[in-house]
């Protein structure tokens, strides 16, 4: 108040002689995150986001999924995959994250894919953001980073899973849900988005699935066979490949991206 602030957000009750507006909060991080995005010039948004979130699998699904993108010629960054040097400081809070995506942007990326590490789940970070889809790959009790146990590394992907409800803003849609729904965490995720308003589609090799892999075939020569209506013929050989690339396609069949840039990407 002193230093000419109009709005002051605490995590605690206002004390007594505050004469500027006061908003107490339990997720200041989250408070600032939609402060942060509510003050942007976000109708319509600038570049597509999508989030992918796990244990094994993360890597994977964010390749394939950057390759359709740059396929269907957007100009694309990955952030947060730790293995091309990223700076993961970039996930420790809401303004740090809208920072460097607005940084990204003004040098013309057009599509993000935020491989979120563990970490990111607890800071807040992506509060305030719209993601057009938001994919769930696996879960291991070893790889829950940042958390004390399963329980909370569930919560926190719960947290983040439930806030797709919220309309982008400019265009009225919700983010795409895309778990996979062989994953025990991953049915978990699924009945309890039952409850929520956005678009949720399973990946699997159930043919209950929304995106299945039942007419895949696994051979000494690779992966061939349909998944949905893309063609799918790739040297890869492990059932690990595919989940990704079923996580990649659900995100793709929600861009609307085309069958032939689909096809391409894998291919390539």
């Amino acid at each position: 108040q002193e230093k000419g602030a109009n709005l002051i957000i605490a995590g605690k009750k206002s004390p007594s002689g505050v004469l500027k507006p006061y908003f107490e909060s339990k997720n200041i991080a989250g408070a600032f995150g939609l402060l942060s995005a509510a003050f942007k010039d976000q109708s319509p948004p600038k570049a597509q986001i999508v989030g992918v979130i796990g244990a094994y699998g993360k890597r994977g699904a964010t390749g394939f999924i950057e390759g359709f993108l740059k396929a269907a010629r957007k100009n694309v960054a990955v952030l947060g995959d730790a293995f091309r040097g990223n700076d993961l400081a970039l996930f420790a809070s809401p303004q740090a994250l809208q920072k460097a995506l607005d940084e990204k942007i003004a040098t013309g990326v057009n599509a993000f894919i935020l491989a979120l590490p563990n970490t990111a789940l607890k800071s807040h970070c992506t509060e305030g953001l719209a993601f057009d889809a938001l994919v769930f790959t696996d879960s291991s009790p070893e790889r829950i980073d940042g958390h004390a146990s399963v329980e909370e590394y569930y919560a926190s992907v719960k947290s983040i899973f439930y806030a797709l409800s919220e309309t982008t803003p400019g265009t009225g849609k919700r983010g795409l849900a895309a778990i996979n729904d062989d994953d025990p965490l991953g049915k978990r995720l699924l009945a309890d988005m039952v409850v929520r308003t956005s678009p949720t589609h399973s990946f699997g090799w159930s043919p209950k699935s929304h995106v299945s892999a039942q007419s895949l075939m696994i051979t000494s020569d690779g992966m061939s066979g349909r998944i949905t209506r893309s063609k799918v013929k790739t040297p890869l050989l492990t059932r690990a490949y595919a989940y990704d690339l079923l996580a990649a396609i659900t995100v793709a069949d929600d861009l609307k991206l085309e069958d032939s840039i689909i096809t391409q990407a894998i291919n390539d």
